[in-house]
C-alpha cells in the first residue's frame, strides 16, 4: 500500500511538472508570437517609411533636374545677353566718328552746321517729312535736302535710306583719303561700316526724343521757355559788348582805366543764369 501511494505521488508529481512546463511553453510561444507580431508590424511601418521616401527622393531628384534645366538654360541667356550687349556699338566709344557724324546729318538736311550742339538738334528737330514721302529734295544745282521722319523708327525705310547714306558716306570719304593721302581721320577701332551706321542711329534716336518732347505739352512749354531764354540772353550779350566797347573806347580818349570794371555785363554765359526769376535780389540790385 505503501509503495503504491509512493508511485501515486511520484507520477502526480510528474504530471504537474509537465503541466507546468507546458504552461510556460505556452507562454513562452505567446511572447515569441507577440514579438513575431511587433516585428512584421515595424517591419512593414519601416517598408512604408522607405516607400514614402523612395518617392520623396524621386520627386527631389526630379526637381532637382527641372532647376538644373532652368539654370542651364539661364546661363545661355546670360550669356547670349552678355555677347548681344557686348557687340552693341556704343557711340562714347568713338567720339572722333560722332564729331563727324552729327554735324554731317545737319549738311545733308541743308542746316548750317555752325552753332552748339543742342541749336543743331533742334534745327533738325524742325525738319518735317515729305507729304509724298520721298526721302530727299532735289535743288536746282542737284543737291540732295534729305527730310527724315524724327518721328518714325530708326528701322523704317525712310530713315533706314538717310542712315545708310550717313554711313557709307563717312566710310568712303575715310576710305578715299587712306588711299589716296595716306591720312587716318577716323581710328581704326572706328573704321567699319556697322559701327558707323549705330552711331549714326544714336543720333537719330537722340533727335527722335527731342521732337517727341516737343510735341507734348509740357515740352512745348519748356521750347517757349528755351527760346525766351535764348533771346534774353543774346539781347544782354549785344548791351554787354556795346558796353565794353564803349568802355574801351573812353579808356583810350581819357587814359582812365577801369571803367570797364564799372559796367553791367552780361550774368555768364549759361542761358540758366540769365533768367531774372533764377537771379538772386542782390544780384539784380
Amino acid at each position: 500500500m505503501e509503495d503504491y501511494q509512493t508511485l501515486y505521488s511520484a507520477s502526480r508529481s510528474r504530471t504537474g511538472s509537465y503541466q507546468g512546463d507546458q504552461l510556460s511553453l505556452h507562454a513562452t510561444v505567446a511572447q515569441l508570437m507577440a514579438h513575431v507580431k511587433h516585428l512584421s508590424e515595424a517591419k512593414t511601418s519601416m517598408e512604408e517609411q522607405l516607400t514614402s521616401v523612395r518617392e520623396a527622393t524621386e520627386s527631389l531628384v526630379s526637381r532637382l533636374e527641372t532647376v538644373e534645366q532652368m539654370l542651364g538654360e539661364l546661363q545661355e541667356k546670360c550669356v547670349d545677353q552678355q555677347k548681344h550687349t557686348s557687340s552693341r556699338t556704343n557711340s562714347n566709344d568713338h567720339s572722333v566718328l560722332k564729331s563727324i557724324i552729327q554735324p554731317l546729318f545737319s549738311h545733308m538736311c541743308g542746316i548750317e552746321c555752325e552753332g552748339t550742339k543742342r541749336n543743331r538738334v533742334a534745327a533738325l528737330a524742325a525738319i518735317k517729312p515729305l507729304e509724298n514721302d520721298e526721302p530727299f529734295i532735289l535743288t536746282s544745282d542737284s543737291t540732295r535736302l534729305w527730310r527724315p521722319n524724327w518721328l518714325g523708327n530708326v528701322d523704317d525705310k525712310l530713315n533706314d535710306m538717310f542712315i545708310k547714306e550717313v554711313a557709307e558716306r563717312v566710310f568712303n570719304n575715310e576710305k578715299s583719303q587712306r588711299e589716296q593721302l595716306q591720312l587716318k581721320t577716323i581710328p581704326d577701332k572706328s573704321f567699319d561700316l556697322q559701327i558707323m551706321k549705330d552711331c549714326a542711329k544714336t543720333y537719330f534716336r537722340t533727335i527722335h526724343k527731342r521732337v517727341k518732347e516737343e510735341m507734348s505739352d509740357q515740352g512745348a512749354r519748356r521750347t517757349k521757355e528755351r527760346l525766351g531764354q535764348n533771346r534774353q540772353r543774346a539781347r544782354r550779350v549785344t548791351v554787354a559788348t556795346a558796353r565794353r566797347k564803349a568802355a574801351s573806347q573812353y579808356e583810350a580818349e581819357t587814359g582812365h582805366q577801369g571803367a570797364e570794371a564799372l559796367i553791367l555785363t552780361d550774368l555768364g554765359s549759361d542761358i540758366i543764369s540769365c533768367n531774372d526769376n533764377e537771379v538772386s535780389d542782390d544780384t539784380l540790385q
